[in-house]
């Protein structure tokens, strides 16, 4: 189950992407509720759902800004964002092959890991240069 929620601890102090993060707990506190009452299969078309929109949303605007400030981690960054799109096709596929309960485990355990080793470690690498040029 979902190891923390959001606390300014995991913030990056960069608004628009904080706000971009906070989506991402929001949609792994849904997933989390539904397994407790037993509804993570009819909650994980809509996890899924918003899933690729974070990730068109906020996969596009840190490129956008990598390749505006000219981030040298550019290419290693981009390269975790599609790891997650494809390990989040897997899951779909998964999913809409035979919907049941341990996909959502696997879906939760999967995004809790990329808060704590991507959200947590890998985006605070950039926070001196978006700092630097006043990303808000």
């Amino acid at each position: 189950m979902s190891k923390f929620g959001w606390n300014e601890k995991m913030a990056l102090g960069i608004e628009s992407i904080d706000r971009e993060h906070q989506k991402l707990f929001e949609m792994i506190d849904q997933l989390q509720k539904a397994m407790t009452k037993g509804q993570s299969s009819s909650a994980l078309g809509q996890i899924f759902a918003g899933l690729i929109d974070y990730t068109n949303n906020h996969f596009g605007h840190e490129a956008r800004l990598f390749e505006e400030l000219g981030y040298e981690n550019r290419a290693a960054h981009l390269a975790k964002h599609d790891l997650f799109t494809d390990k989040m096709a897997v899951l779909k596929s998964q999913f809409d092959a035979q919907s049941n309960f341990m996909i959502g485990v696997d879906v939760m355990n999967f995004l809790n890991d990329w808060l704590i080793e991507h959200v947590m470690g890998e985006d605070r690498k950039y926070l001196p240069l978006f700092n630097k040029n006043g990303v808000k």
